[in-house]
């Protein structure tokens, strides 16, 4: 109850997800929080109490793969498809009236399809530092984002990233979180210790770099459906970007009113790509406010 954080098992068609929740868990409205790589559900810690005090049921699952949350070894287990229907379950466990999703990263790759797919079960969506597919696929045919999105073909190399990442103790995940961040005073070493612990899991990196190789795998097939002009995005949308990304260039933010009816933008000029662990006072005023005015329309600012 209240802003305390608690971990819970839900299980989905036979799948154990592992879900941190807070707030009052008989409310009829959800905020649900989709983290990003190499993080898990801690990442979420600054705001979901702040969302529970709103009066939202949290929930900050760790998604397929992360954390003790279902995580297969196979590649195509990975698909997007399966990643978004996890959610598309999750949300319906939870049986409430109105659906708030908040997204960073890889999360937000899951957050834009759940809401193209299935706006009936989104009502509103905040994504942090994760670009419309369609940008993304824009700025990935340019040598600017391709050069930040060098790792991303790297990753499909089988085992040698799982060994890179994992040695010395994990130590260059924590480097990726470092160099990542501009500012890193809101990262304690219990926060650096849980994103250790989830990376040195068994099998635990390999899942997580699975991601990455199914996303790929499907690119390089260029299947016609992906070639498909995308469905716009109806529901109220709010985006909010770390200027400072060393991985996504504001390029691919620039445009995406064209696939989004009511879009808002907030940019933070000083802030990194870990948008909701460098700056979660400012993420949580945006969010706030602007969850007080979705339905008045997009904005910039």
């Amino acid at each position: 109850m209240g802003s305390q954080l608690s971990t819970q098992v839900i299980t989905l068609n036979g799948k154990d997800f592992e879900v941190l929740t807070s707030g009052d868990q008989s409310s009829k409205k959800l905020a649900l929080f989709l983290h990003g790589f190499p993080e898990c559900a801690h990442a979420w810690r600054h705001q979901m109490p702040a969302l529970a005090e709103a009066g939202y049921k949290c929930w900050a699952p760790n998604q397929r793969g992360y954390g003790n949350s279902y995580s297969p070894s196979e590649i195509p287990d990975y698909d997007m498809e399966l990643l978004v229907e996890d959610m598309v379950q999750l949300i319906q466990k939870a049986a409430c009236d109105s659906v708030l999703v908040i997204a960073h990263d890889w999360g937000g790759v899951v957050a834009w399809q759940l809401a193209q797919n299935h706006p009936e079960l989104v009502e509103r969506l905040v994504v942090m530092n994760c670009p419309h597919p369609a940008m993304m696929a824009r700025e990935l045919q340019k040598w600017r984002q391709l050069k930040k999105s060098w790792y991303i073909f790297a990753f499909y190399v089988p085992k040698l990233p799982e060994w890179y990442l994992t040695r010395h103790n994990a130590r260059s995940v924590l480097s990726i979180l470092r160099k990542a961040a501009v500012d890193h005073s809101h990262f304690t070493k219990q926060d650096y210790e849980v994103y250790r612990a989830n990376a040195l899991r068994p099998g635990g990196m390999k899942a997580m770099l699975n991601w990455y190789r199914a996303a790929l795998r499907k690119r390089f097939a260029r299947h016609k459906e992906e070639q498909a002009k995308p469905k716009k995005i109806s529901v109220p949308t709010l985006i909010i970007w770390g200027e400072k990304d060393v991985a996504l260039g504001i390029q691919t933010v620039q445009g995406t009113e064209k696939y989004v009816d009511n879009l808002t933008i907030s940019y933070l000029p000083e802030v990194g790509h870990f948008v909701p662990e460098e700056d979660p006072d400012a993420v949580n005023q945006i969010m706030l406010k602007w969850l007080g005015t979705a339905h008045q329309g997009g904005k910039k600012g």
